[in-house]
């Protein structure tokens, strides 16, 4: 069922929340406002870590009690989980294209949005239709797209196409992003599923249909999402949020949370109610959810927390 994790996130912070991460003792996160910011999982206490940062944040993983933030001004930074040094990791200021690998801090050029990590390695979102990883010597390579294309096509390496892939999560051996964008009144959301082999480059559609929205249990590419806008793996499921164009648009357009099974690719819906758009604690599709958005699965105490857009909350799923 859900609980209450946290609430008032965005009025003590910011506006909105950019993005989740999680290290077993806490939620982290930064807002609209450039503050990066923890939640205590036992208690859903939350506090700000150091200073606001410089620039507007669009991801964040944290790994080995370093936290990593990637930012509009096309770098990644880098500071410990108490707030101290942030210093760029990686990136050139405001130089996003041509992308170019290498080396983080002398030739590698990026224009990172999600990340995530496999506990070693830190991989990211690029808005060069790219997905791209910093090794743990620190150099930038591209592991999958074509940053001159911009469609949906299945492949390996620069034979695959992204359209501005959006959120990022890790299994290990896999990379998961959301992709297929459709325009609504609130904003882009997104109809398909990718996984990326990390190994391999290899990318394929495992979910969804581009460019179509609907609600439809099903597996693999019969499945249907009524607009997803954040993705997490406990290494055996991914649960996204799919959080749908918003009230008046249809029971197929309501606020879910959905789980893709990565053994059999099968999609179910295990939390929510169609038809209703506001917070309501409850067990499985008896809980009511709004605008869920960022979703975070923590591997360590096997809890997930989800932002609700609408709400300014944080919720925990047990």
């Amino acid at each position: 069922g859900f609980s209450y994790g946290a609430s008032g996130v965005a009025d003590s912070f910011g506006p909105d929340v950019g993005a989740l991460t999680s290290d077993g003792t806490f939620v982290y996160g930064i807002d609209s406002s450039n503050n990066v910011f923890k939640v205590a999982m036992a208690s859903g206490a939350m506090s700000a870590v150091g200073v606001p940062m410089p620039y507007a944040g669009s991801g964040i993983a944290i790994v080995g009690g370093q936290i990593y933030v990637s930012f509009a001004d096309d770098t990644i930074y880098t500071m410990k989980s108490d707030g101290t040094g942030p210093v760029v990791y990686a990136g050139k200021h405001n130089q996003y294209t041509p992308p170019m690998d290498g080396g983080r801090l002398t030739n590698a050029i990026l224009s990172p949005a999600a990340l995530a990590t496999d506990g070693t390695n830190l991989f990211f979102v690029d808005s060069n239709h790219l997905i791209r990883e910093i090794d743990a010597t620190g150099m930038v390579t591209t592991l999958a797209g074509d940053p001159t294309a911009s469609d949906i096509l299945d492949g390996t390496g620069q034979g695959a196409h992204f359209s501005f892939p959006y959120a990022l999560a890790c299994d290990g051996a896999n990379l998961y992003t959301l992709d297929g964008a459709v325009t609504t009144p609130n904003g882009n959301v997104y109809s398909v599923v990718r996984r990326i082999a990390i190994a391999s480059g290899k990318v394929d559609t495992i979910a969804g249909a581009a460019g179509m929205l609907g609600a439809v249990d099903a597996v693999g590419t019969t499945a249907r999402f009524a607009g997803m806008t954040g993705i997490t793996s406990d290494g055996r499921s991914l649960f996204i949020s799919d959080r749908g164009q918003g009230p008046g648009k249809g029971d197929l357009h309501s606020p879910s949370l959905r789980q893709l099974d990565l053994a059999t690719n099968r999609v179910t819906t295990f939390a929510g109610t169609r038809g209703t758009w506001t917070t309501i604690n409850g067990l499985g599709t008896a809980s009511i959810l709004n605008a869920p958005t960022y979703i975070v699965a923590d591997t360590q105490t096997k809890k997930r927390f989800v932002f609700d857009m609408a709400e300014g909350i944080l919720l925990q799923i047990n």
